[in-house]
């Protein structure tokens, strides 16, 4: 019984896996992701989220969010995963949002893990992952970065 509980888990992770990482690349970005995709791209260049790199200003906020150009009323985590990104793998769209998709795909698996130490049934941490992975937020920001129009996006995002 424990290993199909275990197959059971190992296809919501592939199920996870598929709606996050299907069309990473795709669109183009929306204006948040791009801010901290090129805010990235400059912390690679300065070592810190620099809104101004010499030819290209770099905010949303109507200089609002940064002072002597430094960025200081966002997190610098996410820019930090992007920069690490394209230090690795180079720039691009889905470089850019890989962090963020294994973030998803960890939180799905972390989950199973605290649902089932939780309950102490690891079928019921399986069905939380479940349910995570199905469930609609995550579904429309699956959509909205896919570029899909599905019937209940208009709804919800």
């Amino acid at each position: 019984m424990e290993r199909v509980r275990s197959w059971w888990m190992a296809g919501v992770l592939l199920l996870a896996a598929v709606l996050l990482f299907a069309n990473l690349g795709r669109p183009r970005m929306w204006q948040d992701e791009a801010e901290t995709a090129l805010l990235g791209r400059n912390t690679l260049r300065f070592g810190v989220p620099k809104v101004w790199d010499g030819l290209n200003l770099v905010t949303q906020s109507y200089a609002f969010d940064f002072d002597r150009h430094l960025l200081f009323q966002k997190p610098w985590l996410p820019i930090y995963a992007v920069a690490a990104s394209f230090a690795v793998l180079g720039e691009g769209t889905a470089r850019a949002r890989l962090p963020f998709a294994v973030c998803g795909l960890l939180t799905v698996y972390l989950t199973w893990r605290v649902g089932s130490r939780l309950s102490g049934d690891r079928a019921v941490g399986a069905l939380g992952a479940l349910l995570l992975t199905v469930s609609l937020p995550p579904s429309c920001t699956r959509a909205s970065v896919a570029g899909t129009r599905w019937p209940w996006r208009s709804r919800c995002c």
